[in-house]
């Protein structure tokens, strides 16, 4: 879900991302030890690029690259998600699906990442919405000294929408709905099926994430 590598791990990495959904199969106690690895390493290394992106460029250019970096990041290995569905005997074809998958991951993951300080995601429906909330996020702790780090959850979000053939759009803030919108009717920008955000009335260290489809005003 978070590398763009799957066959070929360095020396001294363990497994690619392909095979561990066949270890947490075997030997879950083996796979999760793995999974914390790939998730730190990749979780500094977004650190290190926001970091520096932000120190090169300012704010507002940082969140755009880094946004799409992981997007297109995510999107490029969508196959490892297919693979996690399939080894659950899953279809992975919709956004129902997506987050139906991420429900079991939940349930298996939660009790064994929850104490090592990487948080899992709870996902749930309201009508044709769909959120993705944790009550200590640390990203949004980190936020507080490097805020280009809050595009992380939305653009890792985005990519995993896109991976499933779904136009969709992050946003650094609700409050861009209204500028999209305006796109959009003006015919600057194609229409996405889904927008994808944090909600800013969560008050940290918590978070929400929101997938919603673009509603705009007549």
């Amino acid at each position: 879900m978070a590398g763009g590598v799957e066959e070929a791990a360095g020396a001294g990495m363990g497994l690619a991302p392909g095979r561990l959904v066949e270890e947490l199969r075997r030997e879950p106690e083996v796979a999760v030890n793995w999974l914390m690895v790939y998730m730190t390493y990749f979780r500094n290394f977004v650190f290190s690029v926001a970091r520096y992106l932000y120190q090169s460029v300012g704010l507002r250019a940082a969140v755009m690259q880094l946004g799409n970096m992981v997007e297109e990041a995510i999107q490029s290995s969508f196959h490892v998600q297919r693979r996690a569905a399939a080894a659950r005997g899953l279809r992975l074809e919709t956004l129902d699906d997506l987050f139906r998958l991420n429900r079991y991951c939940h349930e298996e993951a939660a009790a064994r990442l929850a104490p090592l300080g990487i948080e899992v995601f709870r996902v749930g429906r309201r009508g044709d919405s769909y959120y993705m909330e944790a009550s200590d996020c640390s990203l949004m702790r980190a936020a507080e000294e490097l805020p280009v780090v809050k595009v992380f959850p939305v653009a890792l979000v985005s990519g995993l929408i896109k991976g499933l053939g779904y136009r969709s759009r992050w946003l650094s803030s609700p409050r861009e709905l209204g500028h999209l919108c305006r796109s959009v009717r003006e015919g600057h920008t194609a229409r996405p099926d889904y927008v994808v955000y944090l909600d800013e009335t969560v008050e940290p260290p918590a978070c929400r994430i929101i997938v919603e489809p673009l509603r705009c005003p007549p």
